[in-house]
């Protein structure tokens, strides 16, 4: 799928290098200068047709997943946060703790290398990203996932579609954990470290999920992030509370 390209904005870039003979336009410095502005570029051509034309093309990477983000802006936080005391209440034993502001939804679309392409409705056939926790909505163009961290997770699914009988319409990204969690299709969470090689990880789930016969749990997560473990929880259970 493709998104808007600005030719508006790429001819604006290309501005210091226009006005001088199109023999010594300096290619490479232009095409470095669209590849850093645009990081949606995957590829950028220029060329030359004599004698005053420049020609420019490019690539963008593919749209990987819908991206669902979900932020409470700091003001409606602290807004939450204040204790409002009348008379009556003031003396109260159990006072009810503030209600937390519903988090506002944001839908984007994620590109392969990581950044949030906002001015286009979502795919319903490609799988969601969710982030949470965010005290910002994302712009447009942002850059919200780390290419190395999009690397890993395109990598964690390839090697998940061909080793498990299973399908994941989602994921979660946590950036400040460093984690991913996989939801699977009518299953639990699978909870993947960043810090780790993901086939060591799921290896473990490959092994032990039908042999323990995990599969007949009503599992809530199951925790792949230690080494040589593998830690689960039941629905309903202690561990399946909020935090």
């Amino acid at each position: 799928q493709d998104f808007n390209i600005d030719s508006a904005a790429i001819e604006t870039e290309l501005q210091p290098y226009l006005g001088r003979n199109i023999l010594f336009f300096p290619r490479r410095l232009a095409v470095t200068a669209l590849q850093e502005k645009f990081p949606e570029f995957q590829s950028v051509e220029i060329g030359k047709k004599f004698p005053d034309i420049l020609t420019v093309n490019v690539v963008n990477y593919p749209i990987m997943a819908n991206l669902r983000a979900y932020y409470v802006l700091p003001e409606a936080q602290e807004e939450a946060e204040k204790k409002v005391l009348d008379p009556g209440a003031a003396f109260e034993l159990n006072p009810q703790p503030p209600k937390a502001p519903d988090p506002i939804e944001q839908k984007c679309l994620l590109s392969f290398v990581g950044q949030a392409i906002c001015d286009q409705q979502e795919n319903l056939e490609l799988m969601a990203i969710t982030m949470k926790g965010l005290t910002q909505p994302i712009e447009h163009r942002q850059q919200v996932v780390a290419p190395a961290h999009m690397d890993y997770l395109r990598k964690a699914l390839e090697y998940f579609k061909n080793n498990f009988n299973f399908t994941i319409p989602s994921v979660e990204y946590l950036p400040v954990a460093r984690e991913l969690h996989f939801k699977i299709q009518r299953g639990p969470v699978i909870w993947l470290t960043l810090e780790k090689d993901h086939q060591e990880q799921l290896d473990k789930l490959k092994i032990i999920y039908e042999p323990a016969e995990l599969n007949k749990e009503d599992l809530s997560y199951l925790d792949l992030r230690v080494k040589e473990k593998v830690i689960y929880c039941l629905r309903r259970a202690a561990c399946d509370q909020p935090h």
